[in-house]
């Protein structure tokens, strides 16, 4: 056996089996895997090929400390990622010391430029299979072996990475790669060899010019295959059966079949199709509860019907002014009309449900005095006594008594059916289910935002985005433009994780938006909508909300570098001036002002800009550019525009039409193609020329 861990396994004795399984094992060996297991054999002393195959099948049971070379160097790691002191105690401690300290209580050993130690040192090693496997494809997705020409005997890396995504602490395959090639990019390597989990993917090599075009969609492959585990059951049987159907041999071909999975119907084998498709109806929509229909009345609907004329009378009225001005007033009656007649229908429906029930309940209070007189002569035969009298006055007085209790009690009723639809309204909305949150979380390494294949739609049925892609880098300006209701809006809520798409990814920074903790999200991006909202409070504690632990002089900056000075001066009260639930105080262009202050306040690296000077007034939209333009700097900015001169000097521009990328480029490059944006900037600079002039 000559390879790589030849001197660690000298002397120990082994059979066949046992000796072609570690051939295999070490044959395609990551990079991580050959660093912990050089330090797992340092920790452990193995003197048996047996200790040393359960090591192998437990590599996930040590880790690797980064760059941690020495006892200094180990020290720093452990405050920084391990056992954080305080800002006062970090000075009196000595990283050499704290290091060699961790380092005497644990099961660890440095290895080569790091330190591998034991998760758990009480935790015994896991127990071998008698009949020695073969090694299996296990955690990894794919596999790519590298070199360089500093290292031509090259490296395995492996995808999904068995650690933490994509963290400095524990860093990823294929930074450890990198390192052990001696390279500092993709493209001072090159790709040898390619290992992929999935049978179908063949003739992966030839498939790609570059080692970074393999290695990134390797990495997305390993991720879609990571998180498998955690969408519906069959998944991946359902995705090998769609490769199968769609003969597919290409990676990138796999990664969008992936991404597109929902367009595929799927039964897996040795399910009841009984049950089975019972569950599909009930996940669909189609069955609902068990009903007799047309003879139970419907409280939901009714009390629908009600809600939507009464909201329809509202918009009546407040609407009569416009009304009467476009002379639309037949127009705007049928509306309302149309809601009364909606609500007619139920109202009989329901009047005809209540309606024996009723006469029973009439006939039966109504009738009480008849059967009063017809028991009086009765009782009466033999003449009237005074027990009698008494307690016919008794049931006199009593039954009105009664009477009314009943019809408070009916009424009553019909108020708990208002109130308990009004409960299940509420609860409709408290049900609701929040965006799922991984147990695996990760973290953006910096404001990069990618978008793979997005599939968007509100109902399921239309879509609004269509399969969009893009890379916007750390730092770069782009610009969304497009007809209304194209989807511009609707995509920047999905990069900011307003809505999961149906299909493909969001990644900013490396990391997957569904993976990154909510308010670490809300961290990184900031929104500047058309509409700022701002709270019943005074201006300071508005502002204040984009970092509620900022100090007044914090805020009052924020302020000032937002252009919102000229604000303060006027307001009686300055900065602590209440202001309503709508700014009702404050113009729109002023609204947005302090929208961004707070947004300045924030500090967050990615800016999302929704129009941000629709409202705005001509010295206003100044003065928000301004602070804009303040606001922007060294950040990644996503603005969508319908004003084109906002987007004319940034990074990049794309079109979105009917929820596709139409074009996309530079504004010169964009108007030199004559497409869209040209037409779009040639009836824009006619807009702004038009002229309301006197007739000569």
């Amino acid at each position: 056996m000559k390879h790589q861990f030849s001197p660690i396994l000298e002397g120990m004795e082994m059979s066949k089996s046992e000796h072609d399984w570690l051939e295999q094992r070490f044959e395609h060996m990551t990079v991580k895997e050959a660093l912990l297991f050089r330090g797992a054999m340092q920790i452990e002393s193995p003197r048996d090929i047996q200790t040393t195959i359960q090591i192998l099948q437990g590599l996930d049971y040590y880790q690797l400390l980064y760059g941690a070379e020495d006892d200094v160097l180990l020290g720093r790691f452990v405050m920084e990622h391990i056992h954080t002191p305080t800002h006062a105690a970090r000075g009196y401690l000595d990283p050499e010391i704290v290091g060699a300290v961790y380092r005497e209580n644990g099961l660890g050993s440095f290895v080569e430029n790091h330190y591998v130690e034991r998760r758990n040192p009480d935790r015994p090693l896991p127990e071998v299979n008698p009949n020695v496997p073969l090694p299996t494809t296990g955690e990894y997705a794919i596999r790519i072996k590298l070199v360089s020409r500093n290292n031509m005997e090259g490296v395995w890396v492996g995808f999904p990475d068995t650690g933490e995504y994509m963290d400095t602490a524990h860093p990823d395959e294929l930074l450890l790669g990198l390192d052990a090639l001696q390279a500092e990019t993709l493209d001072q390597c090159m790709a040898v060899d390619v290992d992929c989990a999935l049978p179908q993917i063949t003739d992966i090599l030839n498939q790609y010019d570059s080692a970074g075009e393999l290695v990134r969609h390797a990495i997305d492959f390993g991720y879609v295959w990571a998180e498998q585990g955690q969408g519906e059951p069959h998944w991946l049987e359902k995705w090998q059966c769609v490769m199968e159907l769609e003969d597919c041999h290409r990676l990138d071909l796999a990664l969008d079949l992936a991404q597109n999975l929902h367009c595929y119907e799927f039964i897996p084998r040795g399910v009841d199709l009984a049950q089975y498709g019972m569950d599909l109806a009930r996940k669909e929509g189609v069955l609902g509860q068990d009903s007799l229909l047309n003879e139970c009345f419907d409280s939901v609907a009714y009390q629908d019907a009600l809600e939507d004329m009464s909201n329809e009378a509202v918009e009546y009225v407040r609407g009569i002014p416009v009304v009467k001005t476009f002379g639309q007033t037949i127009f705007s009656f049928k509306k309302f009309k149309d809601s009364i007649d909606r609500y007619r229908v139920w109202v009989i429906a329901y009047t005809k449900e209540l309606r024996l029930p009723m006469m029973l309940y009439t006939a039966a209070v109504n009738g009480v005095f008849v059967f009063l007189i017809a028991g009086a002569l009765v009782l009466t035969r033999d003449g009237v006594t005074q027990e009698f009298l008494l307690n016919l006055i008794f049931y006199i007085i009593i039954t009105p008594i009664i009477s009314v209790t009943l019809t408070r009690i009916m009424f009553q009723s019909e108020n708990a059916m208002i109130v308990d639809d009004a409960l299940q309204r509420i609860d409709s909305v408290l049900d609701l289910r929040p965006l799922k949150e991984t147990d695996c979380p990760r973290h953006p390494r910096d404001s990069t935002v990618e978008l793979s294949h997005i599939h968007f739609s509100y109902d399921g049925k239309n879509e609004v985005l269509k399969d969009i892609s893009l890379t916007i880098p750390a730092g770069q300006r782009v610009a969304l433009v497009g007809p209304s209701g194209g989807g511009k809006t609707t995509l920047a809520n999905v990069i900011a994780r307003f809505f999961d798409p149906q299909g493909g990814s969001v990644k900013i920074g490396g990391a997957d938006v569904r993976d990154i903790p909510k308010e670490e999200l809300m961290d990184t991006i900031s929104f500047v909508f058309q509409n700022s909202r701002l709270v019943k409070a005074s201006i300071l504690e508005n502002v204040r909300m984009g970092r509620p632990g900022a100090t007044d002089e914090e805020v009052l900056a924020a302020l000032e570098n937002a252009q919102c000075g000229d604000i303060l001066k006027k307001l009686p009260n300055g900065a602590d001036t209440v202001i309503g639930a709508r700014g009702v105080y404050l113009s729109g262009g002023e609204q947005q002002r302090i929208a961004i202050a707070r947004v300045m306040l924030k500090d967050a690296p990615i800016l999302i800009l929704d129009e941000a000077t629709a409202f705005a007034d001509p010295d206003n939209e100044a003065r928000v550019q301004a602070a804009l333009s303040r606001l922007s700097q060294g950040k990644t900015v996503i603005m969508i525009a319908h004003r084109l001169s906002t987007a004319v000097n940034l990074d990049q521009i794309y079109v979105i039409r009917d929820g596709e990328i139409a074009e996309r480029g530079t504004s010169r490059e964009l108007l030199a193609r004559g497409g869209l944006f040209s037409r779009m900037w040639s009836s824009y600079q006619t807009s702004i020329q038009w002229k309301v002039a006197k007739e000569a």
